[in-house]
């Protein structure tokens, strides 16, 4: 069967990153005008052509995007009907994986007490139990996936995107991180996120550069993988992190830290200090000229200024002449007004993990 095309598609973002989705989509795809939005969600109507539903939308701004089949307003319940019209047709042509999820429905300054995130999508998909749908929610590269998005309460989007082993496998993009109480900071789900996003599997034994690791919700994230982590940042870390052997502190400004301060080996690079991207690249190329064996690094750009998300593309080139590869970006959902950016050396994508 041929696959599946829409003259539209849709795309879902970090509420409050629209203008910057829109904008972004504006430079990169000439054939794409901006349709409908909400926060969190952004709509395109392709002016040349069809959106296939493998096809990829290059924009760190969308989380997960893929061809539109249209808007259904109605009852979890009534909806399901409809929707389960659509998944019989895609399941005949091949097996079928479903998401159902929501978008951003608030901001993280602004979320009400109370909220709990995925109760206005939990109707829908206790409603679609039992239709033809492969067994889980974790995709795998080359599968067909059903997208049913709550937009908000009885406004269901359908869409259907192809699995591809640069994407999130979760639906919306949002792996099911769980901080655990003990973790230091929230730092601990953004750094477990862009793990799950890269697919770079910390091994017992690694060695890790933890910059800009205070208080330590990030260095948890990579001791609990068994990784040995050098930690730099001139502020104090939690205790229990500090409690750890296989976590060394060097307890001042990352700009000061020379090569003979730091380990033979380094594996992994991490770097999330609160730079202006700029800054931030110029102190990476210091850094990687002296990481011999470096397998990655994952690093956090701030975007500090509205001109600073239309420089993503140069800034990624300037990773690259690091000697990274497969240099990519994404606005994680725990990050805030600033891009996941990631690479792999040769060693390193062997490594990687999906």
């Amino acid at each position: 069967m041929p696959p599946l095309s829409s003259p539209h598609l849709f795309a879902l973002c970090q509420h409050g990153a629209e203008r910057d989705l829109k904008e972004d989509v504006a430079r990169r795809h000439e054939a794409l005008r901006f349709a409908f939005s909400r926060p969190g969600f952004v709509t395109f109507k392709v002016v040349e052509g069809r959106w296939g539903e493998g096809d990829a939308l290059a924009s760190p701004f969308a989380r997960r995007w893929g061809a539109s089949l249209g808007r259904v307003d109605a009852s979890p319940e009534e909806a399901a009907g409809v929707i389960l019209q659509h998944a019989a047709a895609l399941a005949a042509e091949e097996p079928l994986r479903l998401h159902v999820f929501e978008r951003e429905l608030h901001s993280e300054a602004r979320t009400p007490r109370g909220f709990v995130p995925g109760a206005l999508a939990a109707p829908m998909a206790a409603a679609l139990q039992g239709g033809p749908f492969l067994p889980g929610v974790e995709a795998r590269p080359g599968e067909r996936v059903l997208d049913v998005i709550a937009l908000e309460p009885g406004a269901w989007w359908l869409g259907v995107h192809r699995h591809a082993a640069h994407l999130s496998r979760w639906p919306g993009a949002a792996p099911p991180v769980v901080v655990p109480a003990e973790a230091p900071s929230r730092v601990y789900a953004k750094l477990s996120e862009a793990l799950d996003w890269t697919g770079v599997a910390i091994r017992p034994g690694d060695v890790v550069l933890d910059i800009g690791c205070a208080p330590g919700g990030g260095t948890w994230t990579l001791l609990e993988r068994g990784a040995q982590v050098i930690g730099v940042d001139p502020a104090e870390m939690d205790p229990a992190v500090l409690a750890s052997p296989r976590f060394t502190h060097l307890r001042r400004p990352f700009e000061v830290v020379t090569a003979a301060e730091l380990p033979a080996r380094v594996d992994w690079l991490v770097f999330d200090v609160n730079l202006s991207p700029m800054l931030t690249l110029k102190a990476l190329r210091r850094l990687g000229a002296s990481l011999e064996g470096l397998r990655g690094a994952v690093v956090t750009l701030k975007l500090n200024t509205d001109e600073h998300p239309a420089r993503i593309p140069w800034m990624l080139e300037q990773l690259e002449r690091m000697g990274l590869r497969e240099v990519r970006a994404t606005q994680l959902p725990s990050n805030r007004r600033e891009v996941c950016a990631a690479g792999f050396t040769a060693t390193g994508r062997a490594r990687a993990a999906r």
